[in-house]
């Protein structure tokens, strides 16, 4: 999951929303992307517990971290000199990859990652699919991100029309998967 954040990022395309709102909040405290994730995390973990706490776990406190130790190991990483085409691709490669990611933890047991526990709580609470609400959640943090001077461009309008449903296909396939088992 977090080397497909680094891959949106380093194309330079636009990232997702989420990490769009990390980067409008480290620009707004001079922090970096990965310490304005470790915040944004904990502030929706707080959230997630008061709606339904069985979407934390160790997990959740875990994923926070993991991102924060990739995105500062891997920022160097730059493919800006690429093609647009090549960057398009490699854009797409990383939300596949953090779609896949964020499906493959939150149908294990261990907790999901603050915003996913954020989104799955509210998903059944008000009974909508889990791409549904990500998909809303990405246009309202989008948003939040431009307000807050995070650039928003194509690659954040692919993230808004493709996570949410690439994290729902992914579920539906690892749910059909478990009952092949």
């Amino acid at each position: 999951m977090a080397l497909g954040i680094q891959f949106t990022i380093a194309a330079n395309l636009g990232t997702d929303p989420m990490t769009m709102f990390w980067t409008g909040i480290s620009n707004l405290f001079s922090i970096t992307i990965g310490e304005s994730n470790i915040l944004i995390s904990l502030f929706l973990m707080i959230i997630a517990f008061f709606i339904d706490r069985k979407q934390l776990h160790i997990g959740s406190f875990i994923n926070p971290i993991i991102i924060y130790i990739t995105l500062e190991i891997l920022s160097f990483v730059n493919f800006v000199s690429f093609s647009s085409l090549l960057r398009l691709i490699i854009l797409i490669i990383g939300y596949s990859l953090l779609s896949f990611g964020i499906a493959l933890y939150s149908k294990q047991e261990c907790g999901k990652g603050a915003y996913e526990a954020f989104v799955f709580a509210i998903a059944n609470k008000t009974y909508l699919s889990v791409g549904k609400v990500r998909t809303i959640c990405d246009i309202t943090l989008g948003f939040i991100g431009c307000v807050l001077g995070a650039k928003f461009s194509i690659g954040t309008l692919i993230a808004i029309l493709f996570i949410g449903s690439c994290v729902q296909y992914f579920l539906n396939l690892f749910s059909k998967m478990e009952g092949e088992c």
